[in-house]
């Protein structure tokens, strides 16, 4: 038992990236399936289209 806690207090800069490589999947697959869900709303809850007036930096 000892010597898996002792691991667990020496996590070396592998575990650090796979971890954060995990997270970031994580987030992007949320972001994702967050927009993805969000277009799918009905009215009064869904994405609307701002006219081009209101985006000036779009004309």
């Amino acid at each position: 038992m000892k010597k898996h806690i002792e691991k667990l207090k020496t996590a070396d800069w592998n575990f650090h990236i796979k971890l954060l490589v995990i997270i970031y999947i994580g987030l992007v697959l949320m972001f994702f399936g967050f927009k993805f869900f969000t277009s799918k709303l009905e009215k009064p809850y869904h994405k609307r289209e701002i006219p081009s007036e209101f985006k000036p930096w779009q004309n």
